[in-house]
């Protein structure tokens, strides 16, 4: 049986124990132990504000609230991941003065604008009880119903941002941010394919995967040409 619990995403990042599937909701705290925001070690404020959307994000992560629906919890959490990448890449068209990373931050804004309007429509009409048509979504069943890949993904990312130090360059930190955000971005997406049900849904994760691992291998090129 599918567990009701709502489940705060720092809980899952905290291994904070949980108790077994009731019809209660559960509360956890502890969110000290979230992994320390990124440091703005910058000596320019257009960086620190890359290093801020990144803390927003990562913040908002933490505060969400998953129902245990990885259709939903999915789409919930890469909103706020797309918005983040709206942000980082209209701080690069405003500071930036490559003009390959400013047409890729320009192509960022226009498809991650669109994609947030798909996915806030789709949390607006999806049944977390049946995900789709002909599916039972009760047979998606974890530990005590609760799913731990997207929490565990958001720890991982949370870690390789802490390692980043920013730099005088607005266009070298971009690069640099996009590349974990999209990989992180790709895992999600892997892990929806393997757990979630919707099947529209699904052929969105999919297109993350495929255009961002692209985008990845561009920021990556770009990146060792610099060095």
């Amino acid at each position: 049986m599918k567990c009701n619990h709502k489940i705060c995403v720092a809980a899952l990042f905290f291994a904070v124990s949980i108790t077994a599937c009731t019809n209660q909701t559960t509360t956890v705290t502890n969110n000290d132990s979230l992994p320390a925001a990124p440091e703005n070690n910058t000596a320019s404020s257009r960086e620190a504000s890359m290093m801020e959307s990144i803390n927003a994000m990562l913040n908002n992560m933490k505060n969400t609230t998953l129902v245990n629906d990885f259709d939903h919890d999915y789409a919930t959490l890469i909103i706020t991941h797309d918005q983040a990448a709206v942000e980082l890449s209209e701080m690069e068209l405003a500071k930036g003065t490559d003009t390959a990373m400013k047409a890729i931050a320009q192509t960022m804004v226009a498809d991650h604008k669109a994609e947030i309007e798909v996915l806030k429509s789709f949390l607006m009409h999806h049944d977390d009880k049946a995900a789709d048509a002909g599916i039972d979504a009760t047979k998606h069943t974890h530990p005590n119903g609760i799913h731990t890949e997207l929490a565990d993904d958001l720890m991982a990312m949370a870690e390789k941002f802490n390692a980043v130090k920013a730099t005088n360059n607005a266009d070298m930190d971009y690069a640099s941010l996009m590349v974990i955000q999209h990989e992180m971005g790709i895992k999600m997406a892997k892990d929806h394919l393997t757990h979630g049900h919707h099947a529209d849904l699904r052929k969105i994760s999919q297109k993350a995967v495929d255009e961002d691992m692209a985008e990845v291998g561009k920021f990556r090129t770009w990146l060792a040409g610099k060095k």
